[in-house]
């Protein structure tokens, strides 16, 4: 009797630790799984009513910005945020600005942005380490970079680009 109690209890050990393994494991995939960049992200989707000839100044330090031009008189903005990044967006008909504030100035990370325009608006987009892209906006383009490049597409009322 004594030796099936002792069989009984040496398997009950053997299956708690078999179940405090999984459960390790488990637990350090969870931490690697939450720390990743995928995961940390955050998806931004947002419109605005814009006049066809209003204005839109966007900022964005890190990442892209890539800027279509569209024949309705609405701003659409899709995009991916970095962890903890926030996004803000308001203004009126004749004008609006979007921008992004980063959680860590030191260290910001990258955010995609991709924005539907009234075609003949005026757009002022300023970026330190970001590509710009632009194509199909007719009306007047003001386009900053630090660290990326500039390509536009298209044939805009007026041009000015500048990359440091």
């Amino acid at each position: 009797m004594e030796a099936e109690l002792r069989v009984a209890t040496d398997r009950g050990r053997a299956r708690a630790r078999a179940a405090l393994s999984r459960a390790c494991i488990l637990g350090v995939a969870a931490i690697l799984f939450s720390s990743s960049p995928a995961f940390a992200q955050k998806k931004v989707e947002r419109k605005l009513p814009l006049g066809m000839e209003g204005a839109l100044r966007i900022v964005n330090m890190v990442g892209s910005v890539v800027v279509h031009g569209w024949d309705k008189d609405t701003v659409m903005v899709r995009g991916t945020l970095g962890a903890g990044d926030n996004f803000y967006m308001g203004g009126g008909y004749a004008g609006a600005k979007m921008f992004v504030e980063s959680a860590n100035d030191r260290d910001p990370k990258p955010t995609r942005l991709e924005v539907w325009v009234p075609s003949r608006i005026r757009l002022w987009v300023k970026t330190a380490t970001a590509n710009i892209d632009v194509n199909g906006v007719d009306g007047g383009l003001d386009l900053y970079v630090v660290s990326g490049t500039i390509d536009v597409a298209g044939n805009p009322h007026e041009l000015n680009a500048e990359a440091i």
